[in-house]
């Protein structure tokens, strides 16, 4: 059996979230939640049990780094990975988001095939 994937989807932007959506909805057992605001987030991000999270660094509410910040150094979320999702595919931004513990970057707009291949590398192992 696949064991679900669920991830957690900060994005503000309805055409990125379908997107989005439309990836997950190829991936057997997949489950995307959307957070519109940084503060949304991280709400949802202390009760989720997601085993990544996808953070647009524009926000309506707090900049990406700042969510970024907060879920580092919140016990229960350190280790939770993060994707950022940004049309800024400069290396300074890169290494700045690098050194704040982002995992991995999707650069917009967004490759189907990377995000294919990053979702099923982000499923856990069935467990029996």
């Amino acid at each position: 059996m696949v064991a679900e994937l669920r991830v957690l989807l900060v994005e503000d932007d309805a055409m990125n979230v379908k997107f989005f959506q439309r990836a997950a909805a190829r991936h057997e057992r997949s489950v995307i939640d959307v957070a519109n605001s940084g503060r949304e987030a991280i709400e949802l991000a202390r009760g989720g049990g997601y085993v990544a999270v996808f953070l647009d660094l524009h926000l309506p509410d707090l900049d990406g780094r700042e969510v970024l910040a907060q879920m580092r150094s919140d016990g229960s979320l350190d280790s939770t990975p993060v994707i950022i999702s940004t049309a800024d595919s400069s290396l300074a931004t890169q290494r700045e988001l690098q050194d704040l513990g982002v995992d991995g970057f999707l650069i917009k707009p967004i490759d189907l095939g990377a995000l294919d291949q990053l979702l099923e590398h982000l499923r856990p192992e069935p467990t029996d």
